[in-house]
């Protein structure tokens, strides 16, 4: 909504018409790019409204920052030619859909199936950062059907059931991702990476600070 009502100012406002003619007021920029752009919810806006934009407006480039996994797996395709978006490390906003939220949620039962551990040592040990690996004891196998956190993930009430995920939805265009350099020393590096790199939730410490516009 956001994006159409964008479109629908610049229209309003005779922008549009100025901005891709070569004559007016805007002559002397009828060469210059046409940059959308956005951090976080910004980004998702600035990256739906380029896709609509795209086709009126053939100069036009777009760069995001941190943005939402908003389109289906072919949108988000479709919008590399021309869009850019850039994610910190382990930023958890551009992984944060409905479907990663939902198979997180289904990891999360499996772990608290197989943990056997008090309560306080769960969260004394990951408040410290301690790999989950030392959580786990040999526990009793596989869930039986009877099982009670079984039947949460198959209660209508409580949720989709594990079998009925929603639809796939990735981050807009080309994907470079800011990550620690080998060297060491704090430097970060820029690598490129899949959209579909982005359909897991990573649960750490930086999974919001990542996202801060002062740090990115």
């Amino acid at each position: 909504e956001s994006a159409r009502y964008v479109r629908r100012r610049l229209q309003q406002e005779g922008l549009m018409e100025h901005i891709i003619s070569s004559s007016g007021p805007f002559a002397q920029c009828s060469q210059y790019r046409f940059v959308v752009t956005g951090h976080s919810l910004g980004a998702g806006s600035a990256g739906i409204l380029a896709l609509m934009l795209k086709p009126i407006i053939p100069r036009l480039e777009c760069l995001l920052y941190s943005p939402p996994s908003i389109l289906n797996p072919d949108a988000a395709r479709a919008a590399r030619p021309f869009t850019v978006s850039l994610v910190l490390y382990k930023d958890v906003i551009p992984r944060l859909s409905i479907r990663n939220l939902q198979i997180l949620r289904q990891n999360i039962t499996d772990c608290i199936a197989r943990c056997h551990q008090p309560k306080w040592r769960v969260w004394t040990k990951g408040l410290r950062g301690c790999p989950s690996t030392d959580l786990m004891s040999a526990g009793p196998g596989p869930l039986s059907e009877t099982d009670p956190l079984l039947r949460m993930q198959h209660d209508p009430e409580q949720g989709l059931p594990t079998h009925e995920l929603a639809a796939l939805h990735w981050p807009p265009g080309v994907m470079l991702s800011l990550v620690p350099a080998p060297s060491g020393g704090g430097r970060m590096q820029v690598v490129l990476t899949s959209n579909a790199a982005y359909s897991e939730i990573l649960v750490s410490k930086g999974a919001l600070k990542h996202h801060l516009p002062d740090v990115v």
